[in-house]
């Protein structure tokens, strides 16, 4: 009996979670923004989400850790998330460019790009792909010694 009971601890235990709010979530996460603990701030992020608990700053700091652990694939997740979240950002492009740009994605890295300011590309020292490098016109008479050259016009010798 009392291995049953130890059983059914043991499992019920195991997956029986405390219940986070999102104060709790929020001001957690910004400690562990504020602290650098990479880390804890992922594993709450997790945690949060199973919850249904989702915000954008949640999803940029879960983001910014997971780059900080070179975990792409999970931060490009929290970062598309916070994208979701809040179109306008800034923030959550350019960390997208440089996942991208440190996977060899470069056309996703490019519309990513193009989503930031001018200052932020600068800043990124982005050089866009130019489709001319020079182009160079030239107007005027032509000559030619070759009769079969000029067609229909008349052709002195």
């Amino acid at each position: 009996m009392r291995a049953v009971i130890l059983i059914l601890f043991i499992f019920l235990g195991g997956t029986a979670r405390a219940q986070l709010s999102y104060p709790e979530v929020d001001s957690l996460s910004y400690r562990y923004y504020l602290h650098k603990d990479w880390k804890s701030l992922v594993r709450l992020a997790d945690e949060a989400g199973k919850q249904k608990i989702n915000f954008y700053y949640l999803n940029l700091r879960a983001g910014i850790a997971a780059y900080e652990l070179a975990r792409w694939t999970r931060a490009e997740k929290y970062f598309l998330e916070a994208l979701n979240d809040n179109e306008g950002s800034t923030i959550a492009p350019e960390y997208l460019y440089k996942i991208y740009s440190l996977n060899g994605m470069k056309s996703e890295a490019a519309k990513r790009i193009g989503l930031l300011p001018d200052t932020i590309q600068e800043r990124l020292d982005f050089k866009r792909n130019k489709m001319f490098e020079s182009l160079f016109v030239e107007s005027g008479q032509r000559f030619s010694y070759n009769p079969d050259s000029v067609r229909n016009s008349y052709y002195y010798q």
